[in-house]
């Protein structure tokens, strides 16, 4: 039991609690807010946190954990504890925004906190220090949002630990979405909680549930069962766990695409396609010759058989904007060689 957190008790071995930040606002210089909590216990095992809605314009992670929760607190065949902490970010999901609206921070780099700092680092300094440090494993739920769409996967930074790295690899192929995604380790930051994780020498892996800022029925049957079978892997849930057939890619700066300057954006190919080199795959038509006889100007794929991982969601894009992200296949010796910390070109 966290003795931090205020447990209420609704069956046996389920609680519900909440972190309580301090919030002073306009009108309310005491005020405080509450991060949700849920944990299912049953006796003696590992524990794993679940973590969703740490952007407010992805609602997948919440809805998708607080669906598990209700799932588990029925389930008896299980030997360890599960800590679901389905909105993070309370105030961005409040506001309908993808950060806070009293410090425009980005969550996702800011932990593990700052307890003397605004609203953001604040809460992160407690999912850190009341909730992860009493976990041996992470899943950090998100989704596409308000801009970009994602095909279903899984994916984390490789570190120079190569055991570490190889336990990582293996959490992520347990959520059976067929995908992983390997990352350079400089090229995420040190500011994720999965990071923070792996600083500390235990498993962590980000989950891409898949599709934008709505969720439909499909990808959230498909995302439960793959957390299920993440619990049932890491020894916890008392089931067989389903094989998995998984593609591991690499992905890196190289296989990103920018908007290079304000327009409409259309794409041929969704996430999860197989694009040949250099052939087109999208167009961008330029606010300022709209009804020029130069538009749209096409895009054309970067690489050879690149998998497409993700592109922007919304037609309207300002220059910078990433339109598309790709990766490369690896198979053995290659993800071995990842794995051991040697980047690959």
């Amino acid at each position: 039991m966290i003795d931090s957190i205020e447990w209420k008790k609704i069956g046996q071995g389920n609680y519900v609690g909440a972190l309580s930040i301090h919030d002073p606002r306009e009108g309310s210089p005491a005020g405080r807010l509450e991060i949700p909590v849920g944990m299912i216990e049953r006796g003696n095992g590992p524990t794993a946190m679940l973590m969703g809605g740490v952007h407010g314009d992805e609602p997948a992670g919440p809805i998708c954990l607080i669906h598990l929760f209700e799932r588990l607190a029925v389930m008896k065949n299980m030997a360890g504890r599960i800590i679901i902490c389905p909105a993070a970010n309370i105030p961005a999901i409040k506001a309908e925004s993808r950060f806070a609206p009293q410090d425009h921070l980005n969550m996702n780099r800011c932990f593990p906190g700052d307890a003397a700092g605004t609203i953001t680092p604040r809460i992160c300094d407690q999912i850190y220090s009341q909730i992860a440090q009493h976990a041996d494993c992470l899943v950090d739920v998100h989704s596409g949002g308000r801009g970009i769409k994602y095909a279903p996967a899984a994916l984390f930074p490789i570190t120079g630990d190569a055991i570490l790295n190889s336990r990582c690899l293996s959490l992520a192929k347990s959520f059976n979405s067929g995908i992983v995604h390997l990352h350079r380790e400089q090229d995420l930051v040190p500011t994720h909680l999965t990071a923070c994780f792996q600083k500390d020498g235990k498993p962590a892996v980000m989950v891409e549930v898949g599709g934008t800022e709505y969720l439909d029925s499909d990808l959230e049957a498909s995302a439960t069962a793959g957390f299920m079978n993440m619990l049932v892997h890491i020894n916890i849930v008392q089931k067989r766990e389903i094989p998995h057939k998984t593609k591991v890619l690499f992905v890196h700066r190289k296989g990103e695409i920018y908007t290079p300057y304000d327009s409409y954006f259309t794409s041929y190919f969704e996430p999860g396609a197989v694009v040949s080199a250099k052939s087109q795959i999208g167009c961008l038509r330029a606010f300022d010759k709209l009804l020029t006889s130069d538009n749209p100007e096409p895009i054309y794929a970067p690489h050879d058989s690149l998998h497409l991982v993700s592109r922007r969601s919304m037609n309207a894009s300002k220059k910078g904007d990433l339109l598309y992200q790709f990766g490369s296949e690896i198979r053995g010796s290659s993800i071995e060689k990842l794995l051991k910390g040697n980047s690959l070109p």
